[in-house]
């Protein structure tokens, strides 16, 4: 769309961040007031509503107004034509948000079973809660919450590691609600998040918010959302009617406390959901046993117990890498030499014979000590895999492929286990870089054997990454999944493609969760 358009006004983009459903990100610099911007172009189809103008203007006027530091603020609001076009093209400028979006770190992280610090995922819902509720104080329902509008603003020192989290594109989702007769066209939100309410085409409220928050810290604490399904129809349906899987049965981890709060956030009835999202976020800090942060629900006093994370204890599969430094594991104090009173006589002979033992005697407990502490380390983190392979993957490069790329794979195993009732094997190259969906493919077996050639993905090119993560995972044989599941029970088999080196790569049984994290983490 914007192929030519490199100047708005005062403003010169300068490269493209993101592009979507209503429109695309620029960065872009003022050269008014010698600053960076963000410029969201929203697409020219859109514009042939004929109340659009109005609407736009009215609508950012109303984002403009909000004031929140965990909303993105907007600077300025306008149309412009491209020279030489007809199109005019409606644009907002907002504060230039230095960092990646909450989706980027859910990919890199948690979907590899990294999950954050129980007091960061606190503050995270703290803060925007505390944004939610100011904008829907001032009349505004956001209508499009999910984790791609929640920016992580790593900028100024001193901010958490993941960064501060701020809430971005407020009533976007208004200006793409071009008329329409068609179910999606006429409801506003993004289907993997939308609140039933939404997918029904109803007027939605603060509530319709607060559930597509509750589906944001699902994700967070599973890995996945609860509802997957290969058409936006379908996944309204399964909002409206189906019952989402506890998240206590994805991640073994999380307290039926905790799994009840989740399942209250998305309840099908608004009545039934939190109504506000600082009761969400006091409810969240009372079931992980932390405090809450002094901003954002300051109105609220609570005297929670000591704070603990409540991860300490997650099987292998969850833990994420602790910040703080285990204490080493005591060493024995090596006895000292005997004191001899000056009075006694001592016969140099025998004293160079017990100098010696002595020497001897500290040196071969040395080795001992040493011996143990390397064998507890290297049993406590022993990640060995099974020497006995059930077959292998291989990549290849079809005749369309780029040199060096390699976009079809070949899968042969054998004697695999027969899925459990309602349940199917799927094949993944697993890795957080990717962008979108992972690479999968529903598999058949004959008799416990399997033979799948010349398997490929659309939009993937090269299917062979170094550092990523071949898996099978066993997951119930409904809708098509988006990633694989992070329950360690559900991941069955893995390869470890450690480099681009090789193109065949031996697939192994993956070992129990508690001893190991190969199967989440790859290399």
């Amino acid at each position: 769309m914007c192929a030519t358009l490199r100047r708005l006004g005062k403003y010169e983009l300068q490269e493209r961040l993101a592009s979507g459903g209503t429109g695309e990100v620029w960065k872009a610099f003022d050269t008014q007031l010698q600053r960076y911007v963000a410029i969201k172009l929203l697409l020219s189809t859109v514009q042939h509503d004929p109340d659009f103008v109005e609407r736009f203007q009215r609508e950012a006027r109303l984002i403009a107004a909000l004031r929140h530091p965990n909303i993105v603020p907007v600077h300025d609001f306008a149309f412009a034509r491209e020279e030489g076009s007809t199109i005019t093209t409606a644009y907002m400028v907002m504060a230039y948000v230095q960092g990646q979006t909450l989706a980027d770190y859910i990919r890199q992280t948690i979907r590899r079973g990294q999950l954050p610090p129980a007091a960061d995922l606190v503050y995270i819902f703290a803060r925007i809660g505390s944004a939610l509720d100011y904008a829907h104080q001032q009349g505004m329902i956001h209508r499009d919450i999910k984790p791609a509008n929640i920016l992580l603003d790593q900028q100024f020192p001193g901010a958490r590691p993941m960064g501060e989290p701020i809430l971005t594109d407020f009533g976007i989702a208004r200006l793409k609600s071009v008329s329409s007769a068609t179910v999606v066209g006429a409801v506003l939100g993004t289907p993997l998040y939308i609140a039933p309410e939404q997918a029904q085409g109803r007027d939605s409220d603060r509530r319709s918010d607060l559930y597509s928050l509750g589906i944001v810290l699902y994700e967070i604490l599973t890995g996945v959302t609860p509802f997957r399904a290969d058409t936006p129809l379908v996944l309204m349906m399964q909002h409206l009617q189906a019952v989402p899987t506890p998240p206590a049965l994805i991640n073994p981890s999380i307290t039926p406390k905790l799994s009840g709060i989740v399942l209250k956030s998305i309840a099908k009835n608004p009545d039934e959901r939190f109504q506000s999202a600082q009761e969400l976020t006091v409810a969240l800090a009372n079931a992980l046993n932390v405090p809450l942060p002094p901003v954002g629900v300051a109105s609220v006093h609570l005297t929670p117990p000591k704070a603990v994370n409540p991860f300490d204890t997650l099987p292998a599969a969850y833990i994420p890498p602790s910040p703080i430094s285990s204490p080493a594991p005591a060493t024995p104090a090596i006895p000292a030499a005997p004191v001899i009173p000056p009075s006694k006589k001592v016969d140099k002979r025998n004293s160079r014979v017990t100098t010696r033992t002595l020497v001897l005697s500290g040196l071969l407990l040395l080795l001992l000590i040493a011996g143990s502490v390397s064998a507890f380390f290297v049993f406590k983190g022993k990640t060995t895999p099974p020497t006995t392979s059930v077959g292998q993957i291989r990549f290849f490069g079809s005749v369309q492929a780029r040199a060096g790329s390699y976009d079809s794979l070949q899968i042969t195993l054998h004697n695999l286990p027969t899925p459990a009732a309602n349940h199917i094997y799927y094949a993944w190259v697993d890795n957080p870089g990717i962008e979108g969906e992972q690479p999968h493919w529903k598999m058949s077996d004959q008799n416990g054997n399997v033979q799948m050639t010349n398997l490929t993905y659309p939009g993937y090119p090269n299917l062979l990454i170094a550092n990523s993560l071949f898996l099978i995972t066993e997951e119930q044989n409904t809708g098509n999944p988006i990633v694989p599941y992070t329950d360690p029970n559900a991941r069955r088999y893995y390869a470890k493609i450690s480099s681009t080196s090789t193109t065949v790569f031996a697939v192994f049984p993956c070992p129990p969760s508690s001893s190991s994290l190969v199967c989440i983490t790859g290399v």
